[in-house]
């Protein structure tokens, strides 16, 4: 009981009446998985989050209305979670939950222009947990350019998942600023590589370091905040995003993309185009490389793991 009560305290004051008493509903489902109840309560990288989060909701898996990805009954949602956070536990050192769950989040990247400090941190699933366990953010002197977030989950969870790896991360992308006042300082730093492609990077880096080689872009219509009003043109970015990567759709399971992402092939570039995407390949690969040594400094010995 103790687990609803903290939910319900989470939840006063911050929903109105109707919403509390629907994701409560919600929370009880887990009375059907009563199972999974000791191993979510007992992981520390999900407890960490949670207190991260600050709002002490262990079953956030099951609160929302989406988590991760439409379609996910009870039990997809409470495998999803569990695969997730206790891969963390299995896989890291302390001082890796240290920095990203307590310290503000570990530092992947970071490098300096003239006028601004640019870096790439991996911290909690940012602002909606729902849509990934954790985040990696593209900052600016501090303030967030763009976010993706992911969860590792197991693929029979995903509809038309043959072919995929037994498990495999679950990417989805939100872009969180307007201020476009960086743009050209950032555009001579990095040679006009997009923000999405270098925090992409950042998460082939992580994921390289584990051993794995794929990652799975979330289908758009699959995507926890996708709705019917929004602008068409969030489906279409989705999709496109995932095609610059050299992802290729799996259906309903979304966009498997082989790592480290396959890029337009140069011979099919002028030559003036050629130097640049060279540069900004160049910079991708550094993104790389910083976080796959970050990582990897913070892994289990695998013997323990």
């Amino acid at each position: 009981m103790s687990i609803f009560t903290a939910g319900l305290r989470a939840d006063k004051g911050r929903y109105p009446l109707w919403t509390l008493a629907v994701r409560t509903l919600r929370r009880a489902r887990i009375l059907g998985a009563r199972q999974q109840l000791a191993p979510m309560a007992s992981s520390p990288s999900l407890l960490a989050h949670v207190a991260a989060e600050g709002d002490g909701d262990l079953l956030f898996c099951l609160s929302h209305r989406f988590y991760l990805a439409k379609g996910l009954n009870t039990k997809a949602r409470i495998d999803a979670a569990l695969c997730h956070y206790q891969h963390e536990d299995q896989t890291y050192r302390p001082a890796y939950f240290k920095q990203v769950y307590k310290n503000g989040g570990l530092v992947l990247w970071s490098a300096d222009s003239p006028n601004h400090n640019y870096d790439i941190v991996l911290q909690p699933g940012r602002d909606v947990a729902y849509e990934g366990g954790l985040s990696l953010a593209l900052r600016v002197d501090g303030g967030c350019l763009c976010v993706l977030s992911f969860s590792l989950v197991p693929s029979r969870i995903l509809q038309d998942s043959p072919g995929l790896p037994e498990t495999i991360y679950l990417v989805s992308r939100r872009h969180l600023t307007k201020d476009r006042s960086y743009q050209a300082d950032y555009n001579r730093a990095f040679n006009r590589s997009t923000p999405a492609h270098m925090v992409f990077a950042a998460l082939e880096g992580l994921i390289l370091a584990q051993g794995r080689s794929h990652a799975l872009g979330i289908a758009p219509e699959r995507h926890p905040s996708d709705r019917a009003d929004l602008n068409p043109r969030f489906r279409a970015g989705y999709s496109e995003f995932w095609a610059s990567l050299g992802g290729r759709s799996m259906g309903e399971a979304g966009y498997l993309i082989d790592l480290p992402m396959r890029l337009s092939p140069l011979d099919d570039l002028d030559a003036a185009k050629r130097k640049r995407a060279l540069q900004r390949r160049a910079h991708l690969e550094t993104v790389r490389q910083s976080a796959r040594a970050q990582i990897a400094s913070l892994l289990l010995p695998k013997e323990t793991a």
